[in-house]
């Protein structure tokens, strides 16, 4: 009976302890400041084609680059593309092809004909996803042409 208990008590505590750990949002509210600012001076360069780099890439806004001339877009060595945006559907997980959600971008949060945009993560970002939940805000880096690669950023991620 002792041990049983004694049982009963460690998982017990155990249980409480991993309740105090952090998650995605509580690393995107800690970090949201700094993702705003960035994703401001990622704005402001992609305006004025002096992109930021970034690991040997050349970040660019979403929105900047679907509004730029395919031409215009081959210019940029290495794009990679920076997404601010509202989660609109829950993620749909594929062993073959990840994790897949659909989004606006933030900015577009009060369009009611604000286009949905479908992103792919990687499945290890999966839990992550389910935690920052619908109606959320997020941000990733995303491979180019079809923005089907994307890292979450902003939720504690070591790289």
């Amino acid at each position: 009976m002792k041990k049983l208990l004694f049982i009963l008590c460690l998982i017990s505590q155990i249980g409480a302890e991993s309740k105090d750990l952090p998650d995605a949002n509580d690393f995107l509210d800690l970090f949201k400041e700094n993702l705003e600012e960035s994703h401001r001076i990622i704005i402001q360069r992609s305006l004025q084609k002096n992109y930021l780099r970034f690991r040997g890439y050349e970040l660019v806004d979403y929105k900047i680059y679907k509004q730029m001339p395919p031409n215009e877009r081959k210019n940029i060595k290495k794009p990679l593309i920076f997404f601010r945006g509202i989660l609109q559907s829950k993620p749909t997980y594929s062993e073959l092809g990840g994790v897949s959600v659909h989004a606006i971008l933030a900015q577009d949060t009060k369009d009611k004909k604000a286009q949905k945009i479908y992103l792919n993560f990687d499945g290890r970002y999966l839990s992550d996803l389910l935690t920052i939940g619908e109606s959320r805000e997020f941000y990733a880096l995303c491979a180019v042409p079809l923005v089907n690669r994307c890292l979450l950023i902003g939720i504690g991620e070591k790289w």
